[in-house]
């Protein structure tokens, strides 16, 4: 079992505040939390969901990365300190990384249930973390895929509310172009034998449905019509159970039916 043990700052009273006078001494507080969802991903099985798993894997051949899940609630004071306790299944002393996942959980739920999100994409393979260039500037994109006829789809994700999403989007959807018009992708590797479309790829903005920024509709208008971009928005159990709740093209809005039903969940 994962957990999370944090060390909390002491409130210390100023001079004068204590009793006689005195500041006090009290002692740094702990609270553990346990993990609420895990579940790894791995190179050579990017269909494949391994969320009921027992356990977490991690390793560089192929490449395997693990997700843990903790909601810090009702944390009085300043957090000095974070250990994540984890327990081996192996007697290995090979070593590993541990980082702040932000959109990384967003991104393994939507790898592993891709065609949830879009019925036209093929479930493998779909390439995450993509270098893209442009001339001598290098970006790196959320997820790229391909349809069933061949035509590229960019996904760009957040698990937040972000007023960069729709220029951050684009810029990668521009740099897939770039590779995309010079033929570089089969060249390189890219989706063995299957013949990419020459056609602009897609490009799919993913985020819970209510973090959508105000401001991504009105910068979407501005967006040249060869652009075919589309807003899904998933429920807010998305960590549970990913589900589009509604699926609008550019800058439309979603209809006001769509936000009465989500609303009647607990937020």
């Amino acid at each position: 079992m994962s957990t999370l043990v944090l060390v909390l700052a002491a409130a210390a009273t100023a001079c004068g505040g204590g009793q006689n006078g005195q500041r006090s001494t009290l002692q740094p507080t702990t609270r553990t939390f346990v993990a609420l969802a895990d579940t790894y991903v791995r190179a050579n099985e990017p269909g494949t969901s391994f969320g009921k798993n027992g356990e977490l894997r991690v390793d560089d051949t192929p490449v395997a990365r693990s997700y843990i899940r903790f909601d810090i609630f009702r944390v009085p004071g300043t957090i000095v300190r974070a250990t994540l306790r984890l327990y081996t299944l192996t007697s290995s002393g090979d070593g590993f990384q541990v980082r702040a996942s932000g959109d990384s959980w967003i991104e393994s739920q939507v790898r592993n249930q891709i065609e949830e999100v879009d019925a036209r994409l093929l479930p493998s393979p779909i390439y995450g973390q993509v270098p893209a260039f442009a001339a001598t500037d290098r970006g790196v994109l959320d997820l790229l895929a391909v349809d069933r006829h061949g035509r590229l789809t960019v996904l760009e994700l957040k698990a937040s509310e972000d007023i960069h999403l729709p220029l951050q989007a684009l810029d990668y959807w521009m740099r897939v172009k770039w590779h995309l018009d010079r033929g570089e992708f089969s060249g390189r590797g890219y989706f063995p034998g299957i013949e990419i479309a020459k056609r602009a790829p897609r490009l799919l903005l993913v985020a819970p449905a209510l973090d959508f920024h105000p401001t991504n509709e009105t910068i979407l208008r501005f967006f040249a019509q060869q652009v075919n971009v589309e807003r899904l928005g998933v429920g807010i159990e998305w960590r549970k159970d990913l589900r589009v709740m509604f699926r609008v093209h550019s800058a439309t809005c979603p209809s006001p039916s769509f936000a009465k039903s989500e609303k009647q969940f607990p937020i």
